[in-house]
């Protein structure tokens, strides 16, 4: 049974273990972006309806 994985040099492993928190804080700040976004299309995508709404009434009162 030949060993397809070598282990990591010591080097890259602690690099790795380092590396845990600046992931989780970049997790943590593009899960904030997405809601971020998400609120802005859907803030958007309100006041669109409410432009096509009002449009609607004005072409059919008019």
């Amino acid at each position: 049974m030949t060993d397809f994985f070598p282990p990591a040099p010591p080097n890259l492993d602690d690099a790795r273990f380092r590396s845990v928190s600046t992931n989780e804080s970049l997790k943590r700040r593009e899960k904030r972006l997405g809601s971020i976004m998400a609120a802005a299309a859907l803030l958007i995508f309100s006041a669109m309806v409410l432009f096509h709404l009002i449009v609607a009434v004005a072409v059919l009162f008019y």
